[in-house]
């Protein structure tokens, strides 16, 4: 397993799947923004990267990142397993690999955000010796909380 960098051209058909996949609709339960809105919206901070989650030759899914307004920190704005993927330990593959890349590129600190009934992507961030930073309640259209984990590298 592998990240890939990836431009966000070369994104395209992922983010189009993830779209398909339902994984995030726009103004409905998860985010007020379509797929591609949210990783375009990453494209103008600093240092934005986009990596496919490689199996092989088998794209499995795609984290973008961007650096934080603090200095050495990186933040994951966005992450995406492919259905047939889920719930087989990619997802925490992913951000652990993740994890070992913000390391070798000088980061001291990752932040990212999940919603409130993310429970999946709230334990895997535990797992990985995340702390729960704080709670922002009904910040989304759906009244649900966003919850912002940060670790320090």
């Amino acid at each position: 397993m592998r990240l890939e960098e990836i431009t966000i051209d070369q994104a395209s058909k992922l983010l189009e799947l993830a779209e398909v996949e339902k994984s995030f609709v726009k103004h409905i339960n998860d985010s007020i923004l379509t797929v591609k809105e949210i990783v375009e919206k990453f494209t103008d901070y600093p240092n934005f990267a986009i990596y496919n989650l490689m199996k092989g030759r088998k794209r499995i899914g795609l984290i973008a990142t961007f650096q934080n307004d603090e200095i050495n920190t990186i933040n994951i704005g966005f992450y995406y397993v492919r259905d047939k993927y889920k719930d087989r330990g990619f997802e925490k593959i992913m951000i652990g690999l993740y994890i070992n890349k913000a390391r070798s590129l000088g980061y001291k600190r990752i932040t990212v955000s999940t919603w409130g009934s993310n429970q999946l992507y709230q334990d895997i961030f535990k797992s990985l010796s995340f702390y729960k930073l704080q709670e922002e309640f009904e910040t989304r259209e759906n009244k649900e909380s966003t919850i912002t984990y940060d670790l320090k590298l």
